[in-house]
């Protein structure tokens, strides 16, 4: 598998925050053949294992595989898209619309389903996404 996983930092967090936020992104991906971590936006100072991009537009043109845009109670259900070899899954955060950058129809847009209708921070849905068959 060749998997990029491609966030956007939660911009209401404090620095104290962002660097918990930043563990469990880095935590999360390093337990995983996960070939490329971009990060969104103004994440915690002192960190560095990802790739940094100012907008979304600008880390989803460096994408050169299929993408998965997770968004909640939107498309399919993660358990309906088939995982191919090449992908990104990408995040968004509490308050962008990923739908937005949804430009390519060959691309998805896919949702975890839970038992309650709630949006989940994308740190917390990463590890069920990676371990999807």
């Amino acid at each position: 598998m060749d998997i990029t996983v491609v966030g956007m930092w939660e911009p209401a967090f404090s620095e104290h925050e962002q660097v918990i936020e930043y563990r469990m992104w880095k935590q999360t991906i390093a337990a995983f053949d996960v070939r490329r971590w971009l990060m969104v936006g103004k994440g915690p100072s002192r960190v560095s294992a990802f790739e940094a991009f100012d907008t979304m537009e600008k880390a989803l043109e460096t994408v050169d595989c299929q993408k998965v845009f997770m968004v909640p109670e939107h498309g399919q259900a993660l358990d309906k898209v088939w995982r191919v070899n090449s992908c990104a899954y990408i995040f968004g955060n509490a308050e962008d619309n990923l739908l937005s950058y949804y430009k390519d129809s060959q691309d998805w847009i896919a949702h975890l389903e839970t038992p309650k209708p709630v949006d989940m921070f994308a740190a917390c849905v990463l590890p069920t996404v990676l371990l999807w068959p």
